[in-house]
């Protein structure tokens, strides 16, 4: 898979590596698998680390239209693009746009940085988030993505 996913309480975490059009399928049935596991909905965190490429054209495609499928199972989502430079800025300011347009808004969110993302999170699931980022090892003291859990 070119995506390393994990789950801690109802968070679930994908970090992008190499995506594939197979793999945006393969979330699809994770999150549906994640959700009735838990019995409850998730808070959903996409992470594209600083130096992924761009998904292809077909995968964007068809995560554009899983988004609503992915939303029943997801109380929100929440997409982290590392990096501060032109072309990751590129990436939140179109995707940014897209949930605009869509009315997703208060419901998919993309950030920057970490920061960020928890900046946005109500009290209550930044708690389950800090505990799940830090059950994957995630160092909050670097911007980069989690390690893969062992």
């Amino acid at each position: 898979m070119a995506f390393d996913s994990f789950l801690v309480g109802r968070v679930y975490v994908i970090r992008w590596i190499s995506p594939t059009v197979s793999d945006g399928i393969k979330l699809l049935r994770g999150v549906e698998q994640a959700h009735a596991r838990v019995g409850d909905k998730l808070i959903y965190i996409a992470i594209a680390p600083r130096d992924s490429p761009p998904p292809p054209e077909q995968l964007r495609k068809v995560m554009a239209s899983s988004v609503t499928a992915m939303l029943e199972h997801c109380e929100v989502m929440h997409l982290l693009f590392e990096g501060d430079g032109f072309s990751q800025t590129l990436k939140r300011m179109a995707l940014a746009s897209i949930v605009l347009v869509s009315g997703m808004r208060g419901r998919m969110m993309v950030h920057g940085s970490l920061e960020q993302l928890m900046a946005s999170a109500p009290g209550a699931q930044q708690n389950e988030i800090r505990k799940a980022l830090t059950a994957a090892r995630f160092d909050f003291s670097q911007p980069a993505s989690p390690a893969t859990p062992k």
